[in-house]
């Protein structure tokens, strides 16, 4: 049986690139279709609301803001995640990097094949960013499907939140080989 190649640094950050446009595009796309959805049943409420503004309504009440307030919730509980999740997982990438690599390294280079205790590090960067990439997507994916639920299109910052915090997570050879850089230049002493 043949060995599978050692990849390149390079293609392990055009993975991540990959990854991270599939998940804005899907983003997009769940986005796109849950508005034509709200947008072309808005005939429908309109006629509903008619019938019932002929006939005597309670006034707007607490209920109003229950979709507002699980999304807003949400966000919160999730940007608070993608706080501190990325972090932890670093860290422990870096611990594992170390238990194999005590000693100083060199950063790769894009060419340079990702082998070793080396991959700890490659991969702890690339998971983070997963991570990280996939809550912002709950974020959209929720803001979207209360847009429909709600009929109100302001929910749509909901997917811009999470269209922009992926794009966030969007790795560079440069980001990654800093973040190394980071890892080479402290003791191994210190916590990452």
């Amino acid at each position: 049986m043949d060995a599978q190649p050692t990849p390149t640094f390079s293609a392990l950050i055009r993975i991540g690139q990959i990854i991270t446009f599939a998940l804005i595009q899907g983003l997009i796309l769940i986005a796109a279709v849950m508005t034509y959805l709200t947008l072309s049943s808005a005939d429908q409420r309109e006629t509903v609301a008619q019938e019932l503004a002929a006939e005597e309504r309670e006034p707007a009440g607490a209920g109003d803001l229950v979709l507002p307030g699980i999304a807003t919730a949400f966000t919160a509980i999730s940007l608070a995640a993608a706080f501190f999740l990325p972090p932890t997982i670093r860290k422990a990438a870096v611990q594992r990097f170390r238990a194999e690599q005590p000693g100083g390294f060199t950063v790769p280079d894009g060419d340079d094949p990702i082998e070793g205790p080396m991959r700890y590090l490659s991969g702890g960067d690339q998971a983070a960013r997963i991570v990280t990439s996939a809550i912002f997507e709950g974020v959209g994916v929720m803001g979207s499907i209360l847009m429909m639920l709600q009929g109100d299109l302001l929910f749509l910052i909901f997917p811009a939140i999470g269209i922009a915090g992926i794009a966030s997570q969007f790795p560079t050879l440069t980001k990654v080989q800093d973040w190394m850089r980071q890892i080479a230049n402290q003791p191994a002493s210190l916590p990452s």
